[in-house]
This record gives C-alpha cells, sequence and structure tokens, in this order.
C-alpha cells in the first residue's frame, strides 16, 4: 500500500514539474520584423504595477489600468517602450499573470514591447525576479541595458536601478552608452536618439526626489550629443516636461499605478515644468515620427474614462551643423 503512495507521490512530483509556471508564460516580441515609412508612432508610457495591500492611503486604479492597453492598441503603433516598474512584485508569478492578461491585446496583435527594469520589477528575490522578466522577453538576451533603431530613430534604454547594480555594472552601462551616443552622433543613418529608464533626473514628486544617478551619470553624458533630445522616465506616477537645452525630459508614470502628487506651484517647484495643464492622470505619450521630427501627444484618461490630449510637443531632429 505504502508502495503505490510513494509511486502516485513521484508522478504527481513529475507532473508538477512538466506543469510549472516556465510552461504558461507568454513571450512578447522585442524584435521589429519590418519597418515602415515615415509617419510611424510608437508609445512610451511606465510604472503599469498595481497597489500594494500596504498602500492604503492610495487607490487602486485597476479599471482605469486594465483600459491603457486596449487603448495603446488603437494608435496601431511600431512599438511600445515601457519605463519601468511593470509589476509590483517582480519575484511574483501571480503579478506577472496579472501583467499578462491586462496586455492580451498587446499579444494578440503582435506589438513590439520594449522594457526598462524598475525597482519594483526587482522586488523579492532578484534572481526570482529577473528570470520572471526575462522569460517574458527572451529576446533581450538577459541584457539589462540595450538599444533598438527604426528608421533613423535610435532608442538606447537604461537599467537606472543603481542600488540593484554592482559597480562594474554601472561603469558597463555608462561606457555602453557612451559608445553608441559617439556612434550615432558621428553616423549620418541616425537622425535622433530618445533615452528612456525608469528613474527620473527630474521631477516635482512630493513623494520622489530627482534622481542622484542619473543627474551625475546619465544627463551629463546626454548633454555631450547634440542628437539626444528626448529622456523619458517614470517611477513618479503622475506626468512631467522639463526641458533644459536641447533635452526634453518627460516622466510618464501614468500606465496604472496608484497616482502621486506632485508640485504644481510654479512659486514652490524644484523644476520649471512646461505642462500646466489641470489634471495628471493616467496617461500615454504617443510618438509620431516624420522625416524632421517627432511630434508628442500624451493621451491621458478622465474620470469618466475618455480619452483627451493633454500636451503636445514637437521636437525637431538635429541638423548636420549641429
Amino acid at each position: 500500500m505504502h508502495y503505490w503512495k510513494l509511486v502516485i507521490c513521484i508522478c504527481l512530483f513529475f507532473y508538477g514539474c512538466c506543469t510549472s509556471e516556465a510552461g504558461n508564460i507568454p513571450e512578447y516580441s522585442t524584435t521589429i520584423a519590418a519597418e515602415k515609412p515615415y509617419p510611424f508612432v510608437g508609445i512610451i508610457y511606465g510604472d503599469t504595477r498595481g497597489k500594494h495591500d500596504l498602500e492604503i492611503w492610495r487607490s487602486s486604479a485597476d479599471p482605469e489600468r486594465s483600459k491603457i492597453p486596449a487603448q495603446m492598441v488603437q494608435e496601431k503603433p511600431e512599438f511600445i517602450i515601457n519605463t519601468g516598474d511593470i509589476v509590483l512584485k517582480g519575484s511574483s508569478h501571480s503579478d506577472w499573470e496579472e501583467f499578462d492578461t491586462y496586455r492580451t491585446k498587446i499579444l494578440e496583435n503582435k506589438i513590439p514591447y520594449f522594457p526598462c527594469l524598475g525597482n519594483h520589477d526587482y522586488w523579492g528575490r532578484d534572481s526570482k525576479a529577473l528570470d520572471n522578466y526575462f522569460s517574458r522577453f527572451p529576446d533581450l538576451l538577459a541584457q539589462h541595458w540595450y538599444k533598438f533603431q527604426y528608421q533613423n530613430i535610435l532608442f538606447c534604454l537604461l537599467d537606472t536601478n543603481w542600488d540593484e547594480l554592482k559597480h562594474y555594472q554601472q561603469n558597463a552601462q555608462k561606457r555602453w552608452l557612451e559608445k553608441e551616443l559617439k556612434a550615432a552622433q558621428e553616423s549620418p543613418n541616425i537622425r535622433l536618439v530618445i533615452v528612456a529608464g525608469h528613474y527620473p533626473p527630474y521631477t516635482n514628486s512630493k513623494t520622489h526626489d530627482g534622481d542622484e544617478g542619473m543627474q551625475k551619470q546619465i544627463v551629463p553624458l546626454l548633454m555631450k550629443y547634440p542628437k539626444v533630445r528626448l529622456l523619458f522616465s517614470g517611477h513618479c506616477h503622475s506626468y512631467e516636461h522639463f526641458y533644459f537645452k536641447p533635452i526634453h525630459y518627460v516622466v510618464s508614470g501614468g500606465g496604472g499605478a496608484p497616482l502621486f502628487d506632485v508640485i504644481t506651484n510654479p512659486a514652490k517647484q524644484r523644476y520649471a515644468d512646461l505642462y500646466v495643464g489641470e489634471e495628471r492622470r493616467f496617461h500615454y505619450c504617443r510618438l509620431t515620427f516624420y522625416e524632421d521630427r517627432v511630434h508628442i501627444s500624451v493621451q491621458m484618461m478622465n474620470s469618466q474614462y475618455n480619452w483627451y490630449e493633454a500636451d503636445k510637443f514637437t521636437v525637431e531632429y538635429p541638423t548636420a551643423a549641429q
């Protein structure tokens, strides 16, 4: 009798191994099959995580969070960039399953999805969190920072979680970024460089300060290369737009995480915010690329779940003389 119990237990064990989490993980494409001519659309947004149980002072945004991917799909973008905090707890299989469920239409439409690592994506056991992350994005080949090019636009995506990166990794990423920016600056095939990462160098958030690592390590590097004109980040769950010539710094953390308050009084702001709209709600940034410029339109959802253009601005590509 005990023999058969042992056999059954062994069978159940191997069955459990065969039906483990790994077998149910959907893969998001980070490879663009074919480029389309100008104009084309790309989307950048971030902070798609859910609400933590301990965030009792914040409201859950699950209804809004579930509506954002479907709206983005209607834009028919060539790609989507997520600036990080994709899930609440990176090591949680259920959090990633929730992410997969909310983004079913993105998967169905096979839209290339380019992620950045946020601090929440590291939460829990780092090895498990990174395994969940890279299992969904296998084309990244376990790279924490990487690039992709579409037409004449170069995108550099960073891992700005300085506390998670060893010193040699920080140095390696910085050397890599400078090499890519220098090559782009010298290449006649690159018209514009856009950089994305999780932590913002500048924010008027009441919850977070501007990131010191970004201010000291990344921003001075970007300023050396005139083709860099846009830096997108998240971490602050709001929308902000700063400009320090020649770079626009956009904080886009409206992907569905609980909203944060920011300082809106110009007299009290740490940095002058170009956005003066009355609402800072859930949103994404739609970028329409033309041969000589990119137009940024911030699509925001009001409290009745209706979408409207909350902000817009245009960035001209640098000339050869610049």
